[in-house]
């Protein structure tokens, strides 16, 4: 039921994302429209999404006799509070130290340890300043 639920989400955010990517200014200096990658990624994205509707589809069938519902929100009300606090600290400090900090708080909501979280948030948050803030040289905030 899961993979049916998901796939279903997944296809709808690619479906909307595909839309929006079409109003993607044109630029005279680029080969290609820069809707071109966001695009393909949607795309990309509909087909797997479609492949887990389906896998869903044929686990569901014989699983509707043990159907529960979880009322666990607990976890996804945190990472949702967690999000948000990345987003309002994003705009009050710089890229690098919001990013360690909603990486390290993310990785401890999912059961890792301190430890872990130090090493993967340390790693993760140079990894992405080194490919977006100078390599791409995309403007971090």
């Amino acid at each position: 039921m899961k993979d049916l639920i998901t796939g279903v989400l997944c296809l709808g955010f690619s479906l909307i994302f595909c839309g929006i990517a079409t109003i993607f200014p044109h630029s005279p200096k680029i080969y290609n429209s820069p809707a071109i990658y966001p695009q393909s990624l949607a795309l990309l994205l509909c087909l797997l999404a479609a492949i887990l509707i389906f896998s869903g589809i044929r686990q569901t069938k014989p699983a509707f006799a043990n159907f529960q519902v979880s009322n666990d929100l607990a976890k996804p009300m945190l990472i949702g509070a967690t999000l948000i606090g990345y987003l309002i600290f994003l705009l009050k400090v710089n890229f690098v130290l919001a990013t360690f900090i909603f990486l390290l708080l993310v990785f401890r909501l999912f059961g890792g340890s301190w430890r872990e979280g130090l090493v993967f948030s340390v790693l993760l948050t140079i990894g992405e300043y080194l490919v977006f803030g100078s390599l791409l040289s995309v403007p971090l905030p």
